[in-house]
């Protein structure tokens, strides 16, 4: 019976160990998460700060800034706090004034 009690408490022990280890690690992604959501959001070259405004007025507040996230490419964020790729956004049929005019 004690052979088992120390493999049971060498068991424990392990479990209790990977347990702290994956709170670290959950900890560190969220931080590194947190970091790279505010880079995103302060450190925007002028460029991109400009666009973001006249992104919102031309989508009249339903986008409200754009950017250039870590990871490449760019992205759109709505008036609600989503941020999408510019990928995923619809693109607007030809207004009927364009087509008529483009015909006449």
């Amino acid at each position: 019976m004690t052979r088992q009690r120390q493999e049971l408490e060498g068991l424990e022990a392990r479990a209790a160990e990977a347990g702290d280890g994956y709170i670290v690690a959950t900890l560190a992604v969220h931080l590194m998460d947190r970091a790279r959501e505010r880079f995103d959001r302060e450190r925007q070259p002028e460029v991109v700060r400009v666009a973001g405004r006249v992104f919102t007025r031309m989508t009249l507040g339903r986008y409200v800034d754009v950017r250039v996230p870590l990871e490449g490419g760019l992205a759109v964020v709505s008036a609600e706090g989503d941020v999408k790729p510019v990928g995923e956004l619809s693109r607007a049929p030809p207004s009927s004034s364009t087509s008529r005019s483009a015909s006449a």
